[in-house]
């Protein structure tokens, strides 16, 4: 006690030395402290920046998507928009259709359809000759009919063609010069070879799925298999073109003549 009360100044004097080197210190950290505080929001928006440059190239990515979007296959092997259809044969057996193939029907035949004008007899000063128009769309000229023509002064003309002239002696001609009423072209008719020209087609179709044979069809017939109907549109020589009924298709059928 008697220490203290000699030297009480030096005491408290220690004891402020040493709480204000505490100040000092805990100063120093709280400086150091807030000066890391500062470097760290100084280069926080460096980060903002790359986030958000980030963000506008994804959507970039997606706006081109919906500008440039993936097409989709309809077609192909998978059955979800092409279902396989499976057909019985007349024997009993399956046959898987694939929906690829455009029909499973076979062009047979083309048929000539022909503008025909033959002679037929001679009676007295009068010619009988036999008019066919295989491609007519009139029934009465689809089957063989029977036209007279004379030598003037008589009756040198009828619908189909006008008598030009003979060959040979009028009792017993060998040859007829005759013009085609309706293309004016002129053609020799003997008692043999007739006057012939080809003026459209017609088809032998099959469909062997079904057992089916269509004979002779033209343009504007129907033919019906595998549950759907098929106009026949157009026949040239070597095809024929039909229309779906169910979907408004058109199919070209190709025909390849038996060597």
């Amino acid at each position: 006690m008697e220490f203290l009360k000699k030297h009480y100044e030096k005491v408290i004097l220690a004891i402020v030395l040493v709480a204000f080197l505490g100040g000092s210190v805990a100063l120093v950290l709280q400086l150091q402290k807030s000066q890391e505080e500062a470097t760290s929001a100084v280069t926080a928006p460096a980060k903002k920046k790359a986030a958000a440059t980030n963000e506008v190239s994804s959507l970039d990515a997606a706006l081109d998507s919906v500008k440039n979007p993936k097409k989709i296959v309809l077609s192909g092997e998978h059955n979800l928009f092409n279902p396989v259809i499976w057909k019985k044969k007349p024997n009993g057996t399956l046959v898987k259709l694939d929906s690829d193939e455009k029909l499973q029907v076979k062009l047979v035949k083309i048929n000539y359809l022909r503008y025909i004008i033959s002679f037929e007899k001679q009676i007295g000063n009068s010619y009988y000759f036999s008019v066919t128009r295989e491609a007519s769309t009139k029934p009465a000229e689809l089957k063989k009919q029977t036209k007279y023509v004379s030598l003037p002064p008589g009756n040198a003309k009828n619908e189909y063609f006008t008598l030009l002239s003979i060959q040979g002696p009028p009792e017993d001609p060998t040859g007829f010069q005759i013009e085609v009423a309706d293309t004016k072209e002129k053609a020799m008719v003997t008692k043999t070879t007739p006057f012939s020209r080809v003026e459209g087609y017609s088809a032998d179709l099959r469909y062997d799925l079904e057992n089916k044979n269509f004979t002779g069809k033209r343009v504007g017939d129907v033919i019906s298999f595998n549950e759907d109907d098929y106009k026949v549109i157009a026949i040239t020589e070597n095809e024929v073109r039909v229309l779906a009924n169910s979907n408004q298709k058109q199919t070209t059928l190709k025909y390849t003549a038996p060597k």
